[in-house]
């Protein structure tokens, strides 16, 4: 174990071996302990720890209780400190980046651990290179634990229960959409079975209940958390070759945006079971020009400061219209974002706990 102490923030990290935890498997994480004066710089200095925010921390006395002692069904904890909502991110690079990377701006990633700062923690499970056909055959099983507890006790008795899960965000396509010959194509439609097979594993292993196989005709019920897929992003040919000094771009805009149709094609089968989409195709001006000079990507192909914040937006914009209470609350809880109760900070403020201690 090694101890940071940097101004006000107290920053530890495991360096014990991963275990598996309350349905996800667990890393290696940093935890930052933090005043109001700091939070906006140690947040994103947390979560780009390894390029993963993971606030719970593991020990090989974790993976021992569990083995010895039931697991609770109504509380997800650790025996250091106390776990809250999450907020899951499954991906490839664009996911694996998504709180940043040395010398880029923040990602959206960062964005949403921001907003989420207090509430719940996010959880960035993103694989660089990797396409549906790795996450299915050698991701799911090992990232998707479950099943989940089926909620979490309070933070405060002001505080109503919160699920253990607020929603996972899947995005893949980009590597997929590579074009045939490519060492990372997958067939649009294998790329869309993998996607239902995706978002059935996850269903299956993050509700109380496991689901069987989900058909179009199922509906919801208030123990399946929520599923965003996002489309692949547009493509920039000319600024790819530029970046990987290259002849030939190996992709092309329009196969990316067929594979971001087929990623609504797969969502609109599970919309009754709360699975929505983004289209980050759209939400990047993929329709301009065929994306060329695109404004908002780095390289061709990943996300650019613009471009992380418009699919950071377009989460928020999806939750709002499908999801509200899911939405983050202002600080004070009475004048939410959404304008339904949504996910409150954890504790009270300051403020009201000085009048408390008062008496008042």
């Amino acid at each position: 174990m090694v101890m940071l102490v940097a101004g006000a923030a107290l920053c530890s990290f495991s360096l014990l071996s991963s275990v598996v935890r309350g349905g996800l498997h667990c890393r290696p994480s940093c935890l930052l302990i933090q005043s109001s004066k700091t939070t906006t710089s140690l947040h994103t200095g947390a979560n780009n720890c390894n390029n993963n925010i993971s606030s719970m921390m593991c020990s090989s006395q974790d993976a021992r209780r569990q083995e010895e002692e039931p697991s609770s069904t109504t509380t997800k904890s650790s025996p250091f400190f106390r776990i809250r909502p999450s907020i899951i991110l499954f991906g490839d690079s664009i996911t694996q980046y998504g709180f940043g990377v040395e010398g880029s701006p923040l990602g959206w990633a960062a964005f949403l651990a921001a907003a989420y700062s207090r509430r719940a923690d996010v959880l960035n499970r993103g694989f660089s290179g990797y396409n549906t056909d790795m996450a299915v055959n050698t991701l799911l099983p090992r990232v998707f634990t479950g099943p989940l507890p089926q909620q979490q006790q309070p933070s405060s008795s002001s505080s109503s229960p919160q699920p253990s899960l607020l929603f996972t965000t899947v995005f893949f396509g980009a590597n997929d959409a590579a074009l045939l010959g490519g060492n990372q194509h997958v067939p649009v439609e294998r790329f869309g079975q993998n996607l239902e097979k995706i978002v059935n594993y996850i269903r299956s292993t993050t509700t109380t209940t496991p689901s069987t196989t989900t058909t179009s005709s199922s509906t919801a019920s208030s123990l399946d958390s929520l599923i965003i897929l996002l489309t692949p992003p547009p493509f920039d040919a000319q600024a790819w070759m530029n970046f990987r000094q290259i002849s030939e771009p190996g992709r092309s805009n329009q196969v990316a945006k067929l594979y971001g149709d087929e990623v609504k094609k797969v969502a609109n089968k599970f919309k009754n079971v709360n699975c929505i989409v983004v289209d980050t195709w759209n939400l990047l001006d993929g329709d301009k020009d065929n994306a060329k000079n695109n404004k908002h990507l780095s390289d061709g192909l990943h996300l650019n400061d613009s471009g992380n914040r418009l699919v950071y937006e377009g989460i928020v914009a999806a939750l709002k219209e499908h999801s509200p209470r899911l939405l983050p609350t202002n600080d004070d809880g009475q004048d939410e974002k959404s304008g339904v109760a949504g996910v409150p900070l954890e504790e009270e403020l300051w403020d009201k706990l000085l009048l408390q201690e008062k008496g008042e």
